[in-house]
């Protein structure tokens, strides 16, 4: 499971810093399926 990222030397960003991932929800899925409609 994936709690954080960090991203160094990457176009614009040099260096951010760890991260925080949790809690994230992804939804995913084809076009026009309804992933837009859903607010919390």
């Amino acid at each position: 499971m994936l709690r954080s990222l960090r991203v160094e030397n990457f176009k614009a960003w040099r260096d951010t810093g760890d991260v925080r991932l949790a809690p994230l929800t992804i939804f995913f899925g084809v076009n026009s399926a309804g992933k837009s409609s859903l607010r919390a």
